[in-house]
Parts: C-alpha cells; sequence; structure tokens
C-alpha cells in the first residue's frame, strides 16, 4: 500500500485550542520549528496520543528539526524532518523508512534515568537519530559513521573558506558555544562531505556533574549540543591532509575501547580537543595557570578572583617597571627579594586553591574504578587514567589547578584564526551549524 504524504491538513475540524501554560510553551516550540501547517498544534497534542511528549522528553523533536532543510529534492530522506499523512498522522524516519507514530510508538520508549530511547522489548537495544536513516538500532558510544552529509554546494563553499588544496583535501572543524555552558565539539569532515561529529558522556545513572568529582565517560555522537538551543556558535575550519584526518580519526577512535576518565577542569571537551587538533599536526595548548583558574571562576566569587589576580597582577608590574629604572645588574637580586615576599602569598593562593577544589569535589569519583590521584600532569596527548583529580597531599602542587579552558580556545578561534573561523547566532530552530 502507498502512503500518500502532503505538508498540510487545513480542511481538517481543529478542537478548540487548549489554554495551558505548558502547552503554549509546547505550541511556540512547534511554530518555531514551522510545523504547524504541516501538523496543527492542537490536532497533534489532543489526537497523537503521547507523540510531543516522546519527542519533547527525548529530545528527538531537536535532532528531527536539526537534519530537516527544507529540500523538496529530498523529501524522502532525513531532510524532510516530520512528514504528515492525509489524515493527519506523524510519520518518522525509523531505518530509512517512513513509520507513523501509532505503531513506532509500540516498538521505543524514552528511559529518562539512562537519557537514550530504547525497545521497548529489549531494554538493552538503543537507538539514535542519524544521518541517513532517521532511528536506528545503534549506541551512540563506539558509532563512527558519518552523522551528516553537506550538500556539493555547502561542500564547495566550505572548502572555499578554509582553504582546501590537493594536498589538505579534509577538513577538521572546532566549534565553541557560549549557552548553555561553555563547551567545545570536533568535527571531521572528508573530502566528499560526509561530517563525524564527536563529544563524550558519562553514563546516565550517574549523579549530575556539578563539582569537581571524577567521572567515567565515554565517545559518543553527534556531538550533545549539536541540536541545542546557544547564544553563539564559532566554528573554525582547518584544512589537513588525508594522513592527519586519520591520525585525528584513529585518536578519537582509540577512546571507544574502553571508558576513559572526565574531569571538569582538567579532562574535559576541551582537552580531548586539543589532543586531537594535536594529532592532527596543529600544536595547541590551552591551559591556564592558577591565577587563570581564579579568575575564571571570579563570576561566582567576584571579589576572591578579583583579589588574587590583583595581588599577582601587581607582583609583575613591580617586577617590569623596576626593569625599566634599575640597572640589570640590580635586577637579580632584587627579583630575589621580591620572590621571597611573594612566595608566601603565592603559596597561600595554592593551598586555597586546592583546598576549594578539594571542597568541590575533587577529592571524590564518580565510579571508584580506580586508585589514587593524577601523577601525570600532562595530558595533552592523551587522556590518562586517574580517580580523583587530587588527594589532601596535594594540598601545595600547584598543578592541581591546571585548566583546560574553554575560554582560552575561543580566544584562539577568534584571534589567531579568525581568517577561518566564522560566528553564528541561534536561528530560533535547530540546525547543523557548519558551513558559512
Amino acid at each position: 500500500m502507498t502512503i500518500s504524504l502532503h505538508s498540510d491538513v487545513a480542511g481538517m475540524r481543529l478542537p478548540p485550542p487548549a489554554q495551558n501554560s505548558k502547552l503554549d510553551s509546547h505550541r511556540r516550540l512547534w511554530n518555531a520549528f514551522g510545523w504547524e501547517q504541516k501538523l496543527p498544534f492542537d490536532v497533534m497534542i489532543r489526537e497523537q496520543e503521547g507523540f510531543f511528549d516522546f519527542m519533547r522528553e527525548s529530545r528527538l523533536i531537536y535532532s528531527v528539526r536539526g537534519y530537516q532543510r527544507g529540500d523538496d529534492q529530498r523529501e524522502q530522506t532525513i531532510d524532510a524532518g516530520l512528514k504528515v499523512d492525509l489524515d493527519g498522522r506523524p510519520y518518522l524516519l525509523k531505518e530509512g523508512i517512513w513509520e507513523p507514530w501509532e505503531t513506532l510508538k509500540n516498538k521505543v520508549i524514552y528511559d529518562e534515568k539512562r537519557q537514550c530511547i530504547l525497545s521497548k522489548n529489549d531494554p538493552t537495544q538503543e537507538w539514535i537519530y542519524v544521518y541517513p536513516n532517521g532511528l536506528i538500532p545503534q549506541k551512540s558510544a563506539g558509532y563512527f559513521e558519518p552523522v551528516f552529509n553537506l550538500h556539493p554546494n555547502e561542500l564547495q563553499r566550505l572548502k572555499d573558506f578554509c582553504g582546501v588544496t590537493p594536498e589538505k583535501s579534509q577538513i577538521i572543524q572546532v566549534f565553541t558555544t557560549d549557552a548553555p555552558s561553555f563547551h567545545v565539539g570536533l568535527r571531521l569532515i572528508d573530502d566528499q562531505g560526509d561530517v563525524r561529529s564527536f563529544s563524550f558522556r558519562t553514563p546516565g545513572d550517574e549523579e549530575h556533574m556539578i563539582d569537581l568529582r571524577t567521572y567515567n565517560a565515554e565517545i559518543t555522537v553527534p556531538d550533545f549540543t549539536e541540536h541545542r538551543k546557544f547564544d553563539t556558535r564559532r566554528v573554525t575550519s582547518i584544512a589537513i591532509t588525508p594522513e592527519n584526518f586519520e591520525k585525528a580519526f584513529a585518536k578519537v577512535k582509540s577512546y571507544s575501547d574502553a571508558p576513559f576518565r572526565f574531569n571538569y577542569i582538567h579532562q574535559n571537551c576541551s582537552t580531548f580537543a586539543t589532543q586531537v587538533l594535536n594529532e592532527a599536526g596543529i600544536e595547541v595548548n590551552f591551559t591556564t595557570n592558577a591565577t587563570s583558574f581564579f579568575w575564571e571562576i571570579s563570576k561566582a566569587t567576584p571579589y576572591l578572583g578579583l583579589a588574587i589576580w590583583a595581588i599577582d597582577t601587581l607582583a609583575r608590574s613591580i617586577i617590569k617597571f623596576t626593569s625599566w629604572m634599575v640597572p640589570n645588574f640590580l635586577m637579580t637580586p632584587i627579583c630575589f627579594v621580591i620572590s621571597i615576599i611573594t612566595w608566601p602569598i603565592k603559596n597561600i593562593t595554592t593551598l586555597f586553591r586546592n583546598l576549594l577544589i578539594g571542597y568541590l569535589g575533587g577529592t571524590k569519583e564518580a565510579i571508584p574504578t580506580r586508585t589514587g590521584a593524577v601523577e601525570n600532569w600532562d595530558n595533552s596527548q592523551t587522556l590518562t587514567s586517574f580517580s580523583t583529580l587530587m588527594n589532601w597531599t596535594d594540598l601545595f602542587k600547584d598543578d592541581v589547578g591546571k585548566i583546560y579552558s574553554t575560554p582560552e580556545l575561543a580566544r584562539w578561534q577568534l584571534e589567531e584564526m579568525r581568517k577561518q573561523t566564522f560566528t553564528q547566532s541561534y536561528q530560533g530552530f535547530p540546525t547543523y551549524v557548519i558551513v558559512p
């Protein structure tokens, strides 16, 4: 039987609109996504039992709209987003075939605790929504196939923008997002326009990351912010050789064999991006020192952060001013005296900072799978294995405050890489921000 799909149900008799603040919020989202003509909200919410709740709770609504590109030439593909038949029944793309919600709802369910879509008859089977077949029975962890494909004209625009050459025919992208929080995303784009997008996640049954504890994490696709709302997104595209593309890809895949450790300041999304960029032949370092650590948290503790920054700045200014006014042969003893004077301040700063890190969870882990704190602080080339960020015996170690900073990476984008970086604001609906 052939199913006739079309883009409106204008002839249907609509029930009176529901008056509810929650429904009003849902309706605004539905309208913002441009689906009111395809399926009037009041029809959908009243006649399609559980459809909107499932779409919203699972965040599938954002992925579906994120892939929708309004291309009439591709109306039978994932580009179409949502389909509706002549009776106003919604269809979703599942394993490359459009399936009505009335049958799909008997096959899948959203597990809020694990934060993923599961098969109703097999809770171990996860489902993800990716190019080209929509919903597929697949865990997001360990999946390394392309999640998006650029149209030929989009790919050419991107190649022109970042200066692709026959020698450097592949592209690596990093993007930073301001809201809801600072985040770094990573993409690998081959010369055919296939896009791979990577991030990592902690198991859904762990507590929400609100402190500096250390967690098990795993590589997942696509990056979890691809289809989320944001304030500003900065995208940097760099042409690389096929050899460096494969090295970067291999680095990402190397972390899929076993969980790695995530820590909010030391082993985070910026650390991950740093490693893959370095592997691709792009030498970068986005770490900051102890003073910068306090400066970054000064929004939460403004007076403390400002005080530490002022002390450090004053000491540096005295040394700089003295170097202009005093002969060189006197500078060494002067600097020595200043270092003696500032030594207690610096150590007190380190001690106080590490006490704060410990208080915020730096001495704890979410899942006790390893023993001991960080031993090798140089993780610029590979993610290290450790149970906690620090022990209480590490209170005077300056490396405890070594932070891989997303704001530092964003500054690199806008300053050093400004010619290869474009910025985009949220357009009112989710979409892949890949091409300028």
